[in-house]
């Protein structure tokens, strides 16, 4: 049988039982289901556990087919405390958690979620033209502050950086490099959208620039990148925003603020700083870029 607002999902398999019928009565379902991975994330945004992770999903999207498994249960007398477990099967998907990240490409794992989060464990994909593995959990119950966060081990290659558009400066600035780097990163729930912070030596990779930009591969060069949510200036009007850090050793300082209520990010103000001391940062301008 389908999903109601999801054709493509079908249940294999579906059993209910009430427990305790003249005392605490207490329902619960467990299913097996099949179908596209993007119905099914619509479905989860679409229920209460989307709301309790902040819509943080809300822009990703999935394609291929996945399976299943989940198990509901409440009190009759007290649905709001229902609780969820379940598992989702990926064999060889596509996933992009936001528009401004990498798509992962072939992902094969399982991740299990509940009604409190998400748990990741030895999931593998490929992104950035290179092999990737994802470890983790991402806690919903963001109030409470709770560690939330993925951990993912990689290898990016300069064309696979070259292909990778949405990321913006840095595959504009991978038109000058060459071969590979490894790189570490984490991912991180936030209300509206989700952190993320990479971080590499670039040892493997060359950068094809003039002095003194240029760099052999086997050179070292620290690479931070990071993407926060912040507070509005103009908070009554409560639009999003983030702030875009890229830091490249000394040699460069790149910071954005944006406004990301539309259908793409748009810089507000920032900063670009070339040569800057150890302890020093690219000072952020009031309105527009300086350098």
């Amino acid at each position: 049988s389908a999903v109601a607002g999801a054709p493509g999902l079908r249940a294999a398999k579906v059993d209910g039982l009430i427990e305790s019928l003249y005392s605490g009565a207490r329902v619960s379902v467990t299913a097996e289901m099949q179908g596209p991975l993007n119905e099914a994330l619509g479905v989860v945004q679409n229920s209460p556990l989307g709301g309790l992770m902040g819509d943080a999903l809300a822009k990703t999207h999935g394609s291929g087919v996945a399976d299943y498994c989940f198990k509901l249960a409440f009190p009759i007398a007290a649905v709001d405390k229902a609780t969820v477990r379940g598992t989702v099967s990926l064999g060889g998907n596509d996933v992009q958690i936001t528009p401004e990240t990498p798509r992962l490409e072939r992902a094969r794992g399982v991740i299990g979620f509940s009604e409190t989060g998400v748990t990741v464990q030895g999931v593998q994909a490929r992104a950035l033209g290179g092999d990737v593995r994802i470890d983790g959990g991402l806690n919903v119950n963001l109030a409470k502050g709770a560690p939330s966060g993925l951990r993912i081990q990689g290898t990016a290659s300069a064309e696979g950086l070259r292909q990778a558009t949405e990321l913006g400066f840095p595959s504009r600035l991978a038109q000058y490099a060459s071969g590979a780097a490894g790189y570490a990163a984490t991912l991180g729930l936030r209300s509206g959208g989700v952190d993320v912070a990479v971080t590499s030596t670039l040892v493997g990779m060359g950068l094809n620039l003039p002095a003194p930009f240029a760099k052999v591969p086997d050179a070292t060069l620290p690479l931070r990148l990071e993407l926060t949510g912040r507070t509005a200036a103009d908070a009554p009007t409560q639009r999003p925003q983030d702030q875009l850090v890229l830091e490249v050793g000394n040699l460069l300082q790149l910071l954005y603020v944006r406004d990301v209520s539309g259908p793409e990010p748009r810089v507000l103000r920032g900063a670009i700083g070339v040569g800057l001391a150890q302890d020093e940062t690219a000072p952020l301008a009031s309105e527009g870029v300086v350098a």
